[in-house]
């Protein structure tokens, strides 16, 4: 068939557990040379988060590339703007060559602000972070009284992530001169959104994979992960099964605790997930399992 070179972007979106990656394998396999992959996982993202990120193995990635896995590792952190940023100069690039991205994943968060936009902020400054780890969260908190009293009144005097930040931004940018990125408004979005008729046909998806991501391995990769790495402030802390992973490392829950409390928090996430889809617009929703149906949907929207 024809491939159509207009410039068209691919989303698919949805929940976890819901067999996104198989989907679209099965559109590469169907299509050759047609797709470009472009990763929306913001634990995926970081190189050794392995086990617990439900992660594509090595033979999955090196037959079907994706592009923002496996993009850095964890003495950088990443953000919702250098996503925006990141995947703008993708897409570029993907249609130099011919092919249509098809963006894939499950951070809402990244899929909303290409679609709307963001501030592009300064990134994380490795030096000064050294340098606030020798002071404590009440040090910091005056330090942001001082530099800028405004910021500091909406921030809670004990967040000490968020006052971090909050002096780094500042001092990055002290004129508050603000550069919003987005995708651009000529490219044609098509968006597929996979979401469950009934949360309990989720649910099941999710015990059946949960073994898979929360398990000895994801303890040894977890204490692989402290060792390798400055970690004590960093964003993995609260990513879902990472966060319990550690919290057993550290003693703050136990062995029998573990497994339930990843299930817990993973159903919490496809909870959020589906929130947002709800309140998405222009989305093409498909019950989970009705590859057939989305196929036949993008014959007809992108004229495969």
């Amino acid at each position: 068939m024809q491939k159509n070179t207009q410039r068209t972007v691919l989303f698919l979106l949805g929940p976890t557990a819901t067999g996104k990656t198989e989907i679209v394998i099965n559109l590469l396999n169907n299509f050759t040379n047609t797709f470009e992959i472009i990763s929306v996982d913001s634990v995926q993202i970081y190189k050794d988060c392995n086990v617990g990120s439900g992660k594509p193995d090595d033979a999955i990635l090196k037959r079907y590339h994706h592009h923002l896995i496996n993009h850095i590792d964890l003495n950088d952190t990443y953000n919702v703007a250098r996503f925006v940023s990141d995947t703008i100069s993708l897409i570029d690039k993907i249609f130099e060559r011919g092919n249509i991205p098809i963006l894939v994943g499950g951070t809402m968060m990244y899929f909303n602000a290409l679609l709307k936009g963001i501030t592009a902020l300064p990134g994380r400054n490795i030096g000064l972070r050294e340098e606030f780890e020798q002071l404590d969260t009440n040090e910091l908190f005056q330090i942001l009284q001082q530099e800028c009293l405004e910021t500091s009144k909406l921030i809670n005097s004990n967040d000490r992530l968020r006052i971090i930040r909050a002096i780094e931004l500042n001092r990055e940018n002290p004129t508050n001169t603000k550069s919003i990125i987005k995708l651009d408004n000529t490219l044609r979005v098509v968006q597929i959104g996979i979401s469950p008729r009934s949360r309990s046909s989720l649910h099941e998806k999710i015990a059946i994979r949960q073994p898979y991501l929360a398990n000895d391995e994801l303890i040894n990769e977890a204490e692989h992960l402290l060792a390798k790495y400055q970690i004590a402030e960093h964003p993995i802390r609260k990513a879902v099964n990472y966060r319990q992973a550690f919290d057993l490392i550290e003693g703050l829950i136990s062995n029998n605790e573990f497994y339930e409390k990843t299930l817990f928090a993973t159903r919490q996430l496809a909870k959020r997930q589906i929130t947002w889809i709800r309140s998405w617009e222009d989305l093409n929703i498909f019950d989970i399992n009705k590859y057939k149906d989305i196929e036949e949907f993008l014959i007809r929207e992108l004229k495969l």
